[in-house]
């Protein structure tokens, strides 16, 4: 939980874990080379995790149903997804897409259902709209549980329109 230092990236300590190096790194590019690394290699040779959706993944592309001739991606294919992801790394600009443990896949699945109960056409009555920050925060501080981050949300996240919306 929490950032670590030297985060810049605004990854859990468990997701930043493995990107961590000792190395005086003012403007981060020995960073973006680990992540780029860590991308080229999810989308090249897969996590090895049958249960995996992330879309940046080999394994997470078979997992949502794409066709096995079209889960492997090519190297000349690959570096093109990748580099909108580090342009925009040290920004903050985007999300990261590193696969994670099956509970963790688990919880941000929940956590994009509570987003999108208080938007769009299927919304729920009386929901109100949270960003899917405070909805992964939310199932965080509750250990996963949607009926305790639905009241985690109502008594401590802001509502979009409420305020930021984060």
């Amino acid at each position: 939980m929490g950032q670590g230092p030297g985060n810049e990236i605004g990854l859990c300590s468990t997701c930043f874990g493995p990107l961590y190096v000792a190395l005086y790194d003012p403007e981060g590019r020995a960073l973006k080379r680990r992540v780029e690394r860590r991308y080229l290699s999810q989308l090249l040779t897969g996590c090895g995790r049958k249960w995996c959706k992330n879309t940046f993944c080999k394994d997470g592309r078979l997992g949502t149903g794409v066709p096995v001739s079209e889960a492997a991606v090519a190297t000349k294919d690959a570096i093109p997804m990748v580099k909108p992801l580090l342009d925009g790394l040290l920004g903050g600009i985007g999300g990261m897409h590193f696969c994670v443990d099956e509970a963790n896949q688990k919880r941000r699945g929940l956590a994009e259902m509570l987003a999108a109960e208080g938007a769009g056409e299927h919304r729920r009555p009386g929901a109100k709209a949270y960003a899917l920050e405070w909805c992964i925060g939310a199932l965080e501080a509750e250990a996963g549980r949607l009926d305790g981050a639905r009241e985690w949300l109502a008594n401590f996240a802001v509502a979009i329109g409420e305020g930021d919306g984060r």
